[in-house]
């Protein structure tokens, strides 16, 4: 993980903490993060799936440059600590079909009253929905296409596993 990378894994994990104490900037809504999200080992990116579906689709380097859907932005959320995440092109909010381990990631119309679509970003790039902290967005393993789709695991079995953690990538 280069240099750049983790300074703003840093920010931005600084600014998701600094809303605890900063109540009113909570309540704006304030974007911290515009760019690419990426795993942070294989640098595989977010995208929809054709490019405008309602899955997020995890896609290798190489393919992701085809698409308009591969910007995302991360706003602080109403609720302490806790961030939206949203496709910048769809104007849609990523939250799980269900929260349950297996439960595919998906883009839905942003409702900032929706705790499903309130997420937990760690200092390490772990991302957790708010309705269960024992959970973690994973990739799953990439077809033969070169791409997978996220999906909701128990933290606890990929908590330091390269597949659940994730870099954000501004300017690209």
């Amino acid at each position: 993980m280069n240099t750049s990378r983790i300074s703003l894994i840093a920010a931005v994990f600084a600014a998701i903490t600094s809303l605890v104490a900063a109540p009113v900037a909570a309540a704006q809504g304030k974007i911290l993060f515009r760019g690419q999200i990426s795993n942070a080992y294989d640098d595989t990116r977010w995208v929809l799936d054709g490019d405008s579906g309602t899955l997020i689709d995890n896609v290798r380097p190489g393919t992701y440059e085809h698409y308009t859907s591969s910007r995302w932005i991360v706003a602080s959320a109403r609720d302490h600590g806790y961030v939206t995440i949203k496709n910048a092109k769809t104007d849609r909010c990523a939250k799980p079909d269900l929260v349950n381990p297996d439960a595919y990631v998906q883009v839905r119309p942003c409702d900032r009253h929706d705790d499903m679509q309130k997420w937990n970003i760690s200092e390490a790039g772990v991302i957790s929905p708010k309705n269960d902290p024992d959970l973690a967005i994973t990739v799953t393993e990439l077809n033969p296409a070169g791409y997978s789709w996220l999906v909701l695991k128990d933290r606890s079995q990929v908590q330091n596993s390269p597949d659940s953690v994730f870099e954000f990538t501004s300017g690209r």
